[in-house]
């Protein structure tokens, strides 16, 4: 589920605040060998977030029909913990790619056309 970031060039370990920091930039430039990559989420990131949201519902839930006069507090402290905790895990369902340049994935688009028409 949790990949271990390297750079898709030179194979080195990218550390975390680095990876954090390249989920904004959505382009990491390895400071080994000085090639950009391009960043993208791995799949199970949706599959993460939607089970941190059900969770939180369902804690939520519990809280609120446990009893009448409770204050909205702890729903608003499970829900701040559970944001903070997924914010925190995000960067580690990033993946590093070689970044392609806008002509060879233009290429790459026209060929994919081609193939289908001759099909």
């Amino acid at each position: 589920m949790f990949k271990a970031g390297l750079c898709p060039y030179c194979e080195k370990k990218i550390d975390y605040k680095k990876r954090a920091i390249a989920i904004s930039d959505k382009n990491y430039l390895c400071r080994h060998c000085n090639k950009n990559s391009q960043v993208i989420y791995i799949k199970s990131a949706v599959l993460i977030g939607i089970i941190f949201v059900s969770i939180l519902i369902a804690l939520n839930i519990l809280i609120l029909s446990k009893g009448h006069n409770q204050t909205i507090i702890p729903n608003f402290v499970i829900t701040v913990v559970s944001i903070i905790i997924y914010l925190v895990l995000l960067p580690l369902t990033t993946e590093f790619i070689k970044k392609q340049d806008e002509e060879e994935t233009q290429k790459l688009k026209k060929n994919r056309h081609r193939h289908k028409r001759t099909k």
